[in-house]
């Protein structure tokens, strides 16, 4: 079966893959700081404490 122009030119844009580097850069910077010569370092960041009857005990939310 032979293909219209219309259906090649959607065939196309269906194939077609645009990748974004500059939101995929930033993304990936978002959580570094730049040091010198081109190297990043992780953000510190300051982890929730839980308490430890929450971390081992896990049905503490079920009600019997």
């Amino acid at each position: 079966m032979m293909q219209t122009r219309s259906q090649t030119l959607q065939q196309k844009k269906a194939n077609e893959f645009v990748f974004d580097f500059d939101k995929s850069s930033r993304a990936w910077r978002a959580n570094k700081i730049k040091c010198a010569n081109g190297c990043y370092e992780y953000k510190k960041t300051v982890e929730k404490e839980t308490s430890k009857s929450h971390k081992y005990n896990t049905r503490s939310s079920i009600k019997l």
